[in-house]
């Protein structure tokens, strides 16, 4: 808006000047309108330095604006710095009780685990056990049993033992436990580990 004022005038300037040198070339007597120009040009001078005290005013203005903006974004800059240290400050912090609370209930629960684990081996164990009792348990009622032939008896009791020997090697037994718990030769187990394998 300013540039605009100076332009307009710059331009006024030019006309006044114009006219002025168009009458002298004309010297006719024009007395008045001389003071009509002259007093036209002094509101054109009056009009320029007021012009040029609102350009001082106004470039006054925008450095005193422009040293408060500076202020303000230096203000702006340090409280965001002070404002992501003391986030990351509070998110450490947080991390570190959520980790302090859940370690606790993860250890007891580790524990939990182990001790199931032993428990289910030992289960496992018994389990084998009970099924192995039970087997020798049918085997000697079936001995006693006079309706069942002796042949036919011991063809069953060597079967049974064939199934359980297998059945422990799927489960993961080692060759040594199957032959000493079911009293087979290294042989006999050889063959059956054979036959399950594919």
């Amino acid at each position: 808006m300013i540039a605009v004022l100076l332009c307009v005038v710059l331009v006024l300037e030019v006309i006044v000047g114009l006219f002025v040198l168009n009458l002298y070339r004309q010297k006719t007597d024009h007395e008045p309108l001389l003071e009509d120009i002259a007093i036209a040009n002094n509101a054109l001078k009056d009009l320029q330095q007021t012009v040029h005290s609102e350009l001082v005013s106004l470039e006054r203005n925008a450095r005193e604006l422009l040293k408060n903006l500076n202020q303000v974004s230096t203000e702006i800059e340090v409280e965001i710095k002070n404002s992501k240290e003391t986030i990351a400050s509070n998110l450490d912090e947080i991390v570190a009780a959520m980790a302090k609370k859940i370690e606790i209930p993860l250890h007891n629960l580790a524990k939990k685990e182990n001790s199931v684990e032993v428990i289910l081996r030992k289960v496992e164990k018994e389990k084998d056990l009970l099924l192995n009792t039970i087997g020798r348990a049918q085997n000697l009622a079936m001995f006693f049993n006079e309706k069942i032939p002796y042949n036919d008896l011991m063809k069953e009791i060597e079967h049974k033992k064939y199934d359980d020997a297998r059945r422990m090697f799927t489960q993961g037994h080692s060759k040594t436990r199957i032959q000493k718990d079911l009293n087979l030769s290294a042989g006999e187990i050889d063959l059956i580990v054979g036959m399950v394998k594919p």
